[in-house]
């Protein structure tokens, strides 16, 4: 017997949204036990919003992120109509074409400002605070275990920055890949060979200090075995002393 939900998320990809939508729900569901587990492993990102929402419905307060520099230029535009154009040819549902296509409209509408007023290569900088005010009458006052491993990477890394702001949280596992320093993909055609190539316009800061590339997260305690779940309850009552 588990005495906890134990939640895993393999990716934070946009394609995926049906099953990422799921797991935002989850969080409300968390609220109703003493402890929630919050399985990483193998997560190798995708996009940050669904770790800032989850988060912020689970503890109602909103959840810092990475300070972030972007690059704006017309290719950089160009490559995010090239991109949205792509997820929407992948789209699954009705509601996944519905939301890749206003963030494709909103990309074109940037691309075509951009034109009109002949912008110039710059970089735009933004705090990680969150623009949302999250409400919620039932905050979770449990404890927020979360399990990570050498492949837990980019939003995945995201998801235990923003956990940690919140006292009620231990990680738990191994370091995490430390790939986040530079995201935010587009894609692009290369002129004279038509190739297709990807590249990162975001550059992230941990505002914490924590964060290293190539090394990326320590866990709050090691794991070393291979039944996870045992070493969690060995540990979850100790990990977080009780008020």
């Amino acid at each position: 017997y588990i005495p906890f939900p134990r939640i895993e998320i393999r990716t934070f990809s946009a394609l995926v949204g049906l099953d990422l939508d799921q797991f935002r729900e989850s969080a409300e569901r968390a609220k109703d036990f003493d402890s929630v587990v919050v399985d990483l492993r193998g997560n190798q990102g995708g996009s940050d919003r669904y770790a800032r929402e989850w988060l912020e419905t689970l503890f109602g307060a909103p959840a810092k992120g990475w300070n972030i520099s972007e690059l704006v230029s017309p290719v950089t535009l160009q490559g995010n109509v090239l991109l949205h154009q792509w997820l929407l040819s992948h789209a699954r549902n009705g509601a996944e074409k519905k939301e890749i296509g206003g963030r494709l409209a909103y990309a074109i509408e940037q691309l075509d400002q951009a034109e009109k007023e002949s912008i110039e290569r710059h970089w735009e900088k933004f705090s990680g605070e969150s623009m949302s005010d999250p409400q919620t009458n039932q905050p979770f006052n449990g404890k927020l275990v979360l399990l990570v491993d050498s492949n837990t990477s980019s939003s995945a890394e995201t998801f235990v920055l923003m956990a940690r702001q919140f006292p009620q949280t231990v990680v738990l596992g191994e370091n995490t890949h430390g790939m986040a320093r530079f995201g935010e993909i587009k894609l692009y055609r290369l002129p004279n060979s038509g190739f297709w190539i990807q590249a990162g316009s975001k550059h992230f800061e941990d505002p914490s200090g924590h964060f290293e590339e190539g090394r990326g997260f320590l866990p709050d305690y090691w794991l070393e075995t291979s039944d996870p779940i045992s070493g969690i309850l060995e540990r979850l009552d100790t990990a977080i002393p009780e008020d």
